[in-house]
């Protein structure tokens, strides 16, 4: 019985834990770079113990990968693709531990070689905490 007491403190207790929060993440706009075939995407920074962000892309209407394309330390990653690709970008942020919250919603499709943009937010959810 007092096992069964210490356990369920313990269970108590990992599940009063509170997640992180981690802010809405916004793409705040994609530029086109000077030959064309570089897009630069930024968003506005996540707040909370965010260490990297995770950047999922989908190419001409390809799956997003299950692995990120790129996992970057700042708001900003520079994609590559040929004139008149099609690209879909997600955002999540992970914390020191490496948890990732979820996908932001996809982005609007950016054509590359095409003016620069602007896009619509993009949000993320709390990632629970691993301490």
């Amino acid at each position: 019985m007092q096992r069964l007491r210490l356990f369920i403190r313990v269970l108590s207790a990992c599940v009063a834990t509170p997640l992180l929060a981690i802010a809405v993440l916004a793409i705040t706009s994609a530029a086109i770079a000077a030959d064309e075939t570089n897009v630069t995407v930024r968003w506005a920074p996540a707040t909370g113990p965010v260490e990297a962000y995770a950047v999922f892309v989908s190419r001409n209407g390809q799956e997003f990968a299950i692995v990120p394309d790129h996992v970057v330390n700042e708001t900003q990653v520079t994609l590559q693709g040929a004139v008149g690709d099609t690209l879909v970008v997600r955002v999540a942020a992970r914390d020191k531990h490496g948890n990732q919250g979820p996908f932001s919603p996809d982005s609007d499709p950016i054509r590359v070689g095409e003016p620069s943009i602007q896009l619509p937010a993009l949000a993320s959810a709390p990632v629970p905490d691993a301490n």
